[in-house]
């Protein structure tokens, strides 16, 4: 065992047009609406090399 710590902190957050939780469906496939991914722009720096990886988006 170490004693390393780690901080954890939000760097994002998920945004759609959904209101209310309760009425979102499960799955995309049972008529969510899109959603994207909002990061704050402190990390767009270390974000500037991500990609998608194309096998796992089949």
């Amino acid at each position: 065992m170490t004693d390393e710590s780690y901080e954890v902190r939000p760097i994002g957050r998920v945004e759609s047009t959904l209101i209310e939780r309760a009425l979102a469906p499960r799955q995309g496939d049972e008529g969510a609406p899109d959603a994207w991914i909002v990061f704050d722009p402190g990390v767009r720096e270390a974000m500037r090399d991500l990609h998608v990886d194309p096998i796992a988006d089949r």
